[in-house]
Order: C-alpha cells, then sequence, then structure tokens
C-alpha cells in the first residue's frame, strides 16, 4: 500500500477488530427488511405474463422491484409479525425461533437500508401501478405475444424518474 493510499484510509473513521464485533447496525434502523416481503419473479417473457405484473401492482401494498442486474422481485408491503414496531426489534432475536434467512443476513452490507429508505434507490427501480402505466407503452411485442423489447433499465429508471418528477 502506497504512504498516499494510507493517508486517505486513515481520514476514514475506523474501528478495530472487537469494536466491530461489538457494534450492531440494526438498533438505529427502522428495519425496511422486516416490513417488506420480497419474492423473487422471473422476468416477463410474454404479453400475458407482464399483464400478470400490471395485475398484481394493482393491489394496495404491491409492487414489482428490477433491480439493475436485471432480476425482478414482487415486493409486499407487510409487517413481519415478529416485528416489535415500537422498537423497531425482531422480537424472536436470537433464539431459535428466528427466521434463518434473518440469522444469516449481513447487516453491514444492508440491501434494505440502501434501497427501500429513499426516494431514488441506487440499484432498483419500483414499480407501482403508475410507473407500469408508463413503461408499458415501450414494451413491444411479436404476433404470438412474445416480448421482443423492453426497456432497459437505464430507460426504465429515466421513465419512473420523470413520472414521478410531475407528481
Amino acid at each position: 500500500m502506497s504512504t498516499q493510499s494510507k493517508e486517505k484510509v486513515s481520514l476514514l473513521p475506523m474501528k478495530n477488530f472487537l469494536e466491530m464485533a461489538q457494534e450492531n447496525p440494526c438498533p438505529s434502523c427502522i428495519a425496511p427488511c422486516c416490513r417488506v416481503l420480497l419474492i423473487p419473479h422471473k422476468p416477463p417473457a410474454t404479453f400475458l405474463e407482464m399483464d400478470y405484473i400490471r395485475y398484481m401492482v394493482g393491489f394496495k401494498n404491491v409492487e414489482m422491484i428490477v433491480s439493475s442486474d436485471g432480476q425482478w422481485q414482487v415486493c409486499v408491503k407487510e409487517i413481519c409479525q415478529l416485528l416489535d414496531e415500537k422498537t423497531n426489534l425482531c422480537t424472536v432475536h436470537n433464539t431459535p425461533r428466528q427466521p434463518k434467512v434473518c440469522v444469516n443476513y449481513n447487516p453491514y452490507q444492508c440491501w434494505y437500508k440502501r434501497n427501500l429508505t429513499t426516494d431514488n434507490p441506487p440499484e432498483i427501480i419500483r414499480l407501482d401501478m403508475e410507473a407500469m402505466e408508463v413503461i408499458l407503452p415501450h414494451v413491444l411485442f411479436d404476433t404470438d405475444g412474445n416480448i421482443k423489447e423492453v426497456p432497459n433499465w437505464e430507460k426504465m429508471q429515466e421513465l419512473v424518474m420523470r413520472m414521478r418528477s410531475l407528481l
């Protein structure tokens, strides 16, 4: 490591191993991981599959999330029954009842906090009914109803951001 690199690193707040081991990033968090249920969904390939996604986002508390790496997920905005909403803490944390998906989650690189606590998430596009209506005119199909063209992630993001800035 060069001297210049060492100087840059030393300007950042630093912690030793034991300090990091004792730290828990969750207590100051609003627990977005416990306020949504994400269900993987394959990217649509046909008119009927796209129409079904449009149908799903017509329900209250349901969005489709499209990530910058091309993954699609159904996002159901419901609170986990194990969350204490007053403290934002799990009522079964560190017990055998805590789901393994939660036990094994890395809170130090929290995807939920990065993407679900901001109006302009860096890695995802949130498609509610209004956003879907903006995207759909840009989806092209062949005569058999197969999707032939979908706006790329950047174009989708641009369309959705433009629509939301007008609201």
